[in-house]
């Protein structure tokens, strides 16, 4: 089971060279706690200006750290080190299934097609790297809730694929993503549709 939170974060002005992206691993210190060092990794982060405040996801990488600071709402300073470099608050925590990749399924390029990667190497939600080659098997996920208003994400598996994104009829910012995921017959189905399916494939056994 995964951790993961989502955040809103924006770096200061003059503490780096240039906003970080992709597989970044600072430490989140919360306003007003003890003051400890909370080691995540960036799951999902686009590069932003100085100053911007963009959304971003973010993964709990230790499991022998106490994490309980970071609740809803619940303001930190980026650190490198000593050096505080951003700030952020914290929009959202949940649990996953496993470690998924992020995805947008309102990015669809067919209907068993989503764009999955602008480079070669994305992190799941663990904060695990993976590099991408033509035919490797990827879970990933999208944020949702179910009808209760609770967190349900949409879910699926597939592979790593190159599709030509160059051709007319996709957006223009479309055609920097490399890889997609090309999804399986099972579909996109939600995390609690996909738990009631397990469980009852083993009742069955």
């Amino acid at each position: 089971m995964e951790e993961i939170i989502d955040v809103e974060v924006l770096f200061y002005d003059g503490k780096r060279k240039s906003p970080p992206g992709g597989a970044y691993r600072p430490h989140f210190v919360v306003q007003n706690s003890s003051g400890e060092y909370l080691g995540v990794q960036f799951v999902d982060l686009e590069e932003a200006p100085f100053g911007s405040r963009v959304p971003a996801k973010a993964a709990l990488l230790f499991p022998g750290v106490d994490y309980s600071p970071l609740i809803e709402n619940a303001r930190f300073l980026i650190m490198e080190g000593a050096n505080a470099v951003g700030e952020g608050i914290l929009l959202k925590r949940y649990v996953k299934d496993k470690a998924r990749i992020y995805v947008d399924f309102n990015e669809m390029v067919t209907p068993d097609i989503v764009l999955l990667s602008k480079g070669d190497c994305k992190a799941d939600s663990g904060g695990n790297i993976h590099r991408f080659y033509e035919g490797m098997s990827v879970s990933i996920y999208s944020d949702d809730v179910g009808e209760d208003g609770a967190i349900d994400n949409l879910i699926a598996d597939g592979t790593a694929i190159q599709y030509d994104l160059s051709a007319g009829g996709f957006p223009p910012n479309w055609a920097c993503v490399k890889w997609c995921c090309k999804i399986n017959e099972k579909g996109i189905m939600h995390e609690s549709d996909a738990k009631f399916a397990a469980f009852l494939k083993g009742s069955c056994q």
